[in-house]
C-alpha cells in the first residue's frame, strides 16, 4: 500500500460525508483512554457497525479509494475477501500521522 497523501484526505472526507458519518475523534479518544477494556471493545464495535451499515452509500468511492491506495484494479478490489479488506484498513490506520490528519 502506498503512503496516504493530502489528496487521499479529500477522498476519505467525501466517503465519510456520503456515508453521513460524523465522528468526534478527540472525544472518542478521550473516552477510550478513560474506559476499561470492555468499554473500549464496545466503542470499537459500535464504530465498526456504524461504518459497515453505511458502506453502501459510498460504494463507488470506497472501491476507487481502495484501488488507488493499493494499486489494484477496481474489478479486483470488488472481489476482495473479508480478510483482505480487514488487512487493508489495519494497514491504512497504522500509517504514521493518519489519525493526526483527522483530528
Amino acid at each position: 500500500m502506498r503512503e496516504f497523501t493530502f489528496d487521499d484526505g479529500f477522498a476519505l472526507s467525501e466517503i465519510l460525508d456520503k456515508m453521513n458519518i460524523d465522528i468526534d475523534m478527540n472525544a472518542m479518544g478521550d473516552a477510550l483512554k478513560q474506559g476499561n477494556k470492555e468499554a473500549q471493545a464496545y466503542m470499537g464495535g459500535q464504530l465498526i457497525l456504524t461504518l459497515v451499515k453505511k458502506l453502501h452509500l459510498a460504494r463507488p468511492e470506497i472501491i476507487a479509494f481502495v484501488a488507488s491506495m493499493t494499486g489494484d484494479p477496481k474489478d479486483e478490489v470488488k472481489k476482495y475477501k473479508i480478510s483482505q479488506i480487514k488487512d487493508f484498513f489495519v494497514e491504512l490506520f497504522k500509517q504514521e500521522g493518519l489519525a493526526d490528519f483527522f483530528s
